[in-house]
């Protein structure tokens, strides 16, 4: 197990969004339940298929829900980040785990026994709130997603993911904040790496988009919208 502190686990178990301003009490007993651990950059947490006897809370880290499609082809369905949870659907319905999770970065994990996870979800309205608004989040992120992977075109469907990810920041710039590598982005868009390079430096090229270390910037969204309408790069106007 990591070297991680009782005080500073009560305290990271509080920043995560299902948890946050519960009881103290409450927090104390689940720092003591949980168990953590640490995993390196492309190791499995979860394998499709697995028993689910625990749930997981992203204490640091990111990492990518990963299926297989009907050709054996890895499809990425979303990424997870600090503060996220994951896992809690097997412990609800009893059923395998519906996709794997893969670590992208250096990530750091609590894990909640079965347990324990169905009483803190049973027991308390406003985790039971909060897993319900997390649910119906889901299931609309599922249809955009399965929106995305319908287009036949691969430039179309990566400039769709693009608009999926970018966030309204301040100031009125949008922006893809910790930008996933083309690697990941090709995994989510069911193409090749060297096909999101070109679709990316594409829309560089055309003014739409800048880099900025890890962040995109969306300089033109209404071309953004445009590109992820039309069958590739050479239609940008």
């Amino acid at each position: 197990m990591p070297s991680v502190s009782a005080s500073d686990l009560r305290a990271m178990l509080d920043r995560i969004p299902l948890l946050k301003g519960l009881e103290d009490a409450l927090l104390n007993r689940l720092a003591t339940i949980v168990r953590v651990r640490s995993y390196r950059r492309r190791a499995h947490v979860i394998l499709k298929g697995s028993v689910g006897e625990e749930m997981f809370f992203v204490l640091h880290g990111k990492l990518q829900v990963v299926d297989t499609s009907d050709s054996g082809r890895e499809v990425g369905v979303n990424m997870i980040e600090t503060g996220d949870i994951f896992g809690e659907l097997s412990l609800i319905d009893g059923e395998p785990r519906s996709a794997s999770v893969i670590a992208v970065s250096e990530s750091l994990l609590a894990f909640l026994p079965r347990g324990a996870a169905l009483n803190l979800f049973f027991h308390n309205p406003l985790v039971a709130e909060r897993m319900l608004r997390r649910m119906a989040k889901r299931l609309r992120d599922v249809s955009k997603y399965q929106t995305l992977v319908a287009i036949p075109n691969a430039f179309a469907r990566i400039y769709a993911l693009l608009q999926q990810l970018a966030e309204q920041e301040h100031a009125g710039a949008t922006t893809i904040e910790n930008m996933p590598t083309h690697q990941q982005l090709a995994i989510m868009a069911n193409a090749s790496r060297e096909t999101v390079t070109r679709a990316i430096r594409s829309l560089i090229r055309a003014g739409v988009l800048a880099k900025d270390h890890r962040r995109l910037l969306i300089l033109d969204p209404e071309g953004l919208r445009r590109a992820a309408e039309k069958d590739g790069p050479k239609k940008i106007s």
